[in-house]
């Protein structure tokens, strides 16, 4: 089959198309041919060493959407033939995964896209874990930074469910692009074009330190600032919290993502839709050029869309 593996810690230019041999299930995974796979900045960040937790060589990615083909006994045997998204910690960017974990195996409902589906994990869940950090009520004011990324497309809508008002603090180079994303909403590149001291919550996705000293200095007292991507941050002022969260959702959450996207009331927002083989420009793509929503790899030829 074919794969993308991240040879050393070289960065983009270490990742090489490799055919490998076929994976199996095992005795209690669930053998799934992929369709979609997020490209996440994670991956990225792991292939240039400045994250770990993955041994190298090894196949890039850690979700796909697909279709069941098979199972182990203690597999999910019933299911193939299934359309599903899953957790696949040895490596999702290749033709075929397996899905070691049966309760993280997820069955797509019937209209929804298995492109849409696969933005699921690595973004939705990111995203409704990040929303349930400060205690919010509807008609509270918030502040997002990074919305327009595979995270935050996710994040603003969740937060309009929950009868939040939202308000966008953009790059100058995303500021268009956010405005298409969020029409209706008050999207700006200048600080001083927000309201100040009004927001229950700031809510950072960049892990920029100049945009989190701007998204604390706009928070009301007792109003919480949540980030994705700095764990060591700790608050500038007294009277807020700042708080990096990083925790699985559980089942019952992705299937509510799921159901979302069933019902329509929130869409998977996709950029761009790259071969499995050309990996390398969809990595590149993801961290250097302005994009909207989630990059996703085509992990096979005949992936419906």
């Amino acid at each position: 089959m074919l794969a993308a593996v991240q040879r050393n810690g070289s960065g983009i230019a270490a990742i090489a198309v490799e055919e490998l041999d076929e994976v199996a299930a095992g005795m209690g995974g669930t053998l799934i041919e992929g369709a979609y796979a997020p490209v996440m900045p994670w991956d990225i960040k792991a292939g240039e060493g400045t994250i770990g937790g993955r041994r190298l060589p090894s196949v890039i990615g850690y979700a796909l959407s697909g279709t069941v083909i098979g199972a182990g006994p203690l597999g999910l045997r019933n299911a193939v033939g299934r359309r599903v998204i899953s957790l696949v910690p040895e490596g999702s960017n290749a033709q075929r995964g397996v899905a070691p974990l049966a309760p993280f195996v997820f069955t797509v409902p019937d209209n929804v896209g298995m492109a849409q589906a696969a933005s699921v994990i690595g973004g939705g869940d990111a995203a409704l874990m990040l929303s349930k950090v400060p205690e919010l009520n509807p008609g509270d004011r918030v502040v997002v930074s990074g919305a327009n990324g595979g995270v935050g497309t996710w994040l603003v809508q969740i937060l309009d469910l929950m009868g939040v008002r939202t308000d966008i603090l953009s790059s100058s180079r995303s500021l268009g692009g956010n405005a298409e994303l969020f029409p209706g909403k008050h999207v700006t590149d200048d600080p001083a074009q927000l309201a100040s001291h009004a927001y229950a919550a700031g809510f950072d996705l960049t892990g920029e330190g100049s945009v989190l000293r701007i998204l604390e200095s706009q928070l009301k007292s007792g109003g919480t600032l949540v980030m994705a991507a700095t764990p060591d941050h700790r608050a500038s002022r007294n009277d807020i919290k700042a708080v990096f969260r990083n925790r699985p959702i559980g089942p019952k959450g992705y299937n509510w993502l799921l159901a979302r996207l069933a019902d329509a009331s929130i869409t998977a927002v996709i950029d761009s839709i790259y071969p499995l083989r050309e990996v390398r420009e969809a990595q590149w793509h993801v961290k250097r050029d302005p994009h909207k929503g989630r990059t996703l790899l085509r992990l096979n030829d005949n992936a419906e869309p």
